[in-house]
């Protein structure tokens, strides 16, 4: 199946930006090395609200690469098919809160009435899912597990197993 490609009602949507949109934008220059082809269409939100927005009014079907600073990024000559978002200093802000994560998964437990071995347990995990990709997901889950199995109550175990089953299936997939 061929990517949907950029068209006109595509690039009447980016007017709406309060950023900025460039079609056939070169990408070299955004590049440390100053090499690439260039997007189909470059768009730079002002913030998380301009990007929110346009992520949800543009077609599903359309392919959308998402950079940051770009130093790290080598682009083929080809270019990149579709939309680039490149992300601004004020996107290194946006940060998950693990506690927030913690508190979706864990239905129909609030925080503050786990017990803290648990809490502290799953906020280590998290934080371990979230930021060590290459530890993998299954030994991440068994140390919590043994933990809390070592250090908390008799249920507590299976209960931070369940919530980091759910949780690790959201981050990692």
């Amino acid at each position: 199946m061929m990517a949907a490609k950029i068209g006109p009602d595509t690039l009447d949507l980016a007017r709406f930006l309060r950023g900025r949109a460039q079609a056939d934008a070169p990408l070299a220059p955004l590049t440390w090395f100053r090499v690439g082809g260039s997007a189909d269409l470059l768009v730079r939100p002002a913030d998380a609200d301009d990007l929110a927005t346009f992520l949800a009014a543009i077609p599903a079907e359309l392919p959308v690469t998402i950079i940051g600073a770009a130093s790290n990024l080598i682009v083929r000559d080809g270019g990149v098919p579709g939309i680039v978002i490149k992300l601004g200093r004020g996107f290194g802000r946006i940060t998950r809160n693990g506690d927030a994560l913690i508190a979706g998964a864990a239905i129909g437990w609030e925080l503050d009435r786990m017990a803290v071995v648990d809490r502290n347990v799953l906020r280590l995990a998290v934080a371990e899912l979230l930021e060590c990709p290459d530890v993998p997901t299954a030994v991440i889950l068994n140390e919590a597990v043994e933990l809390a199995s070592a250090y908390s109550t008799d249920d507590s175990g299976r209960f931070v197993n369940g919530v980091l089953a759910t949780l690790a299936e959201q981050l990692r997939g």
